[in-house]
C-alpha cells in the first residue's frame, strides 16, 4: 500500500501527512521507531511511541505539511 500512497502523492492526488501517518503506523506496528511521531501510546497515558530522529522531528514534520 505504501508505494500506491506515494505515487498519489506524486502526483497530487494524496497528501504527504496521510503518507507519513501510514508510514509511522507501519513501523508502530513492526516494533521500529517511528519517523514522523504521528503514533501515541493512548492505553495508559498519552505518550509517543518511540521516534528514530527525535532532534529533527520538526524538520521531519515540516515536509509533509502543505
Amino acid at each position: 500500500m505504501v508505494p500506491l500512497m506515494r505515487s498519489a502523492v506524486e502526483n497530487q492526488g494524496a497528501s504527504k501527512s496521510h503518507l507519513a501517518l501510514l508510514e509511522d503506523r507501519i513501523l508502530m506496528r513492526q516494533n521500529k521507531p517511528q519517523r514522523f511521531g504521528s503514533q501515541v501510546d493512548a492505553l495508559a497515558n498519552v505518550d509517543l511511541f518511540p521516534v528514530d530522529d527525535e532532534e529533527n522531528l520538526d524538520n521531519c514534520r515540516a515536509e509533509v505539511l502543505w
